[in-house]
């Protein structure tokens, strides 16, 4: 009769535990996303699951996702959401989510752009609760004095007439400066004056730049 009756329940624990591995998650109802059924699902050894629901850039390969939500599976609650100005990559790392914001900025060699991580942040479970932390990645690319000085010569010989080469010098800059180059952070101070900046397409990649910067010499999130 005991063996019948332990037979019973591992049965019973089998079925529950087959029932759960088979619970489908649908994206929560909101404002972000109409999207029913989520792109991603992340599986963490704790057992919690995160969806991702919205919409991939198949061109980027790897892949990245913009304008999305990120849920608990069976939660109607939303983890965050990041709208389509942003390029991210979704990865893992000791059971915690990583979501890598992707800026191109010039850390390639000879000042060449790079799709280049930004900032990382890290979504992981304390008992029931999410928890998000975000970081300025620190380990980006920098210029060494050789560079720095090359730049600089180059942003004295410029042109100032505001276009897309011109603005250049200002992701450049912005580079140099969080490389450590107190004269290229002045000139990146200068730029919007040196270079006559008024088209508002110039003025908004420069606000960004500016933003980016603060973010780094802050770090306060």
């Amino acid at each position: 009769m005991k063996n019948i009756l332990l037979l019973a329940i591992f049965i019973n624990l089998f079925l529950e535990a087959n029932c759960q591995d088979k619970i489908e998650c649908y994206c929560p109802k909101s404002k972000y996303t109409n999207v029913g059924k989520p792109d991603t699902i992340v599986y963490l050894s704790s057992g919690k699951s995160i969806m991702l629901c919205g919409y991939r850039n198949r061109d980027d390969h790897p892949n990245t996702f913009s304008e999305f939500i990120l849920s608990v599976c069976g939660s109607n609650s939303i983890i965050d959401f990041w709208d389509a100005t942003l390029t991210c990559k979704i990865k893992t790392k000791n059971d915690t989510l990583l979501v890598e914001r992707i800026e191109s900025l010039p850390t390639g060699k000879n000042f060449k752009f790079l799709s280049t991580v930004w900032t990382i942040e890290k979504i992981y479970f304390v008992g029931n609760k999410a928890v998000k932390r975000l970081s300025v990645n620190r380990e980006i690319p920098k210029y060494n004095q050789k560079e720095i000085n090359t730049l600089l010569e180059m942003t004295i010989r410029a042109n100032p007439i505001q276009n897309d080469s011109t603005m250049n010098f200002a992701y450049r800059l912005f580079i140099a400066a969080i490389s450590g180059s107190k004269d290229a952070r002045k000139d990146f101070e200068r730029f919007k004056q040196k270079f006559r900046i008024e088209s508002a397409e110039y003025l908004e990649e420069y606000d960004i730049l500016q933003r980016m910067l603060l973010q780094w010499d802050n770090e306060t999130y």
